[in-house]
């Protein structure tokens, strides 16, 4: 064999091992990509869960993020509720902070459902406005209000 075609035998071996290992990355990174998204997603599940099993054992505390409903500042809750409201409004950052490391399908499920919970809780709004730039991002807040949609007002 000439040198001239070991030569060249060695610089085809040699691209098709580097292909193979760009394409054994590729499937990593992929596969990294894919764990990062399911445990993004089960973080959010497992956040949501706590929050639903709040509402579950103190059931009229929900109506004040789900119904639109403003509560009397003299209510006997009220403590409670400005605590729950500060709990869902983390809750809500913490969506919008994980959206883009979801699939698209579920990345709009998340975005509805925390600018559902935006649209239908005064408390929330009032919570947003009050820290807006200090407690959390303008670009997060924008993102709620234009979501925005008034509803004819509750109190309780």
């Amino acid at each position: 064999m000439s040198p001239d075609y070991i030569q060249a035998i060695t610089s085809i071996a040699s691209v098709l091992v580097t292909l193979a290992g760009f394409i054994l990355i590729n499937r990593q990174i992929k596969q990294v990509d894919k764990s990062t998204r399911g445990q993004t997603h089960s973080y959010l599940y497992t956040h949501q869960d706590s929050i639903t099993r709040l509402f579950i054992e103190k059931p009229a505390l929900r109506a004040f993020f789900y119904d639109d409903l403003t509560p009397d500042t003299r209510h006997k809750n009220d403590i409670v509720i400005r605590a729950v409201t500060e709990l869902v409004a983390d809750f809500c950052e913490h969506i919008y902070l994980q959206l883009p490391n979801l699939p698209d399908d579920i990345r709009k499920g998340w975005d509805g459902y925390m600018k559902n919970l935006y649209n239908n809780s005064p408390l929330l709004r009032e919570h947003f406005e009050r820290g807006s730039g200090e407690w959390y991002s303008k670009e997060f807040i924008e993102a709620l209000s234009h979501s925005y949609v008034p509803m004819q007002k509750k109190t309780q």
